[in-house]
């Protein structure tokens, strides 16, 4: 009997304007950023001047900063998943996909930690987990803490990534297998 693929990623579009907004302030942060800023220095204020929007259209969308990396990290998960819906079998593609993404990622990894979002991100990640494994039919027992731990291992993983830029795709390939369960043989086999 062969498994049914279910596509996981969200391809609703965005609203345009929305989006706009979301390129504007990111691109924004992304120059206080490159400047060397302190993360926890930069007013809402700079950070529209710089993107030239109004602080009302900043607080019509986000409640802090990092929420606008926190957004950023999402379109590039999802972006990812539509690539995993369109493999034959993403758990056996996945360790290859997700090292490509971390590795064109990379900025956006040093400004998640820049910024101090990692709770974000891992919450994000877990919420992701949570929603791909339901999808799948996944429900096992600690399921919660186990996602909870497999987000920290891969933002652990992304961290390896950033400490080690000597190490090579093939490499970082070789470390991911080993070292980070396959989401869908976690939950299967407990």
């Amino acid at each position: 009997m062969s498994k049914v693929h279910i596509p996981v990623a969200y391809y609703q579009p965005p609203d345009k304007r929305l989006q706009e907004t979301q390129d504007k302030l990111f691109a924004a942060l992304k120059q206080h950023f490159e400047a060397g800023e302190a993360f926890k220095t930069i007013s809402v204020s700079a950070l529209c001047h710089t993107a030239k929007l109004s602080r009302q259209t900043y607080y019509q969308h986000y409640d802090s900063l990092g929420e606008i990396i926190e957004v950023t990290v999402a379109r590039v998960i999802n972006q990812s998943l539509q690539k995993a819906d369109q493999v034959l079998d993403p758990s056996t593609e996945g360790a290859g996909m997700t090292v490509d993404l971390l590795l064109a990622n990379r900025e956006l990894i040093d400004m998640v930690r820049w910024a101090n979002a990692e709770d974000l991100i891992i919450a994000y990640l877990s919420r992701e987990i949570r929603r791909v494994s339901a999808i799948e039919g996944h429900d096992v027992p600690l399921k919660g803490v186990m996602i909870d731990l497999l987000a920290r291992m891969y933002l652990g993983f992304a961290d390896v990534l950033r400490q080690h830029p000597e190490l090579n795709r093939d490499q970082l390939m070789t470390i991911f297998q080993k070292m980070i369960p396959v989401p869908a043989q976690v939950f299967r086999d407990v």
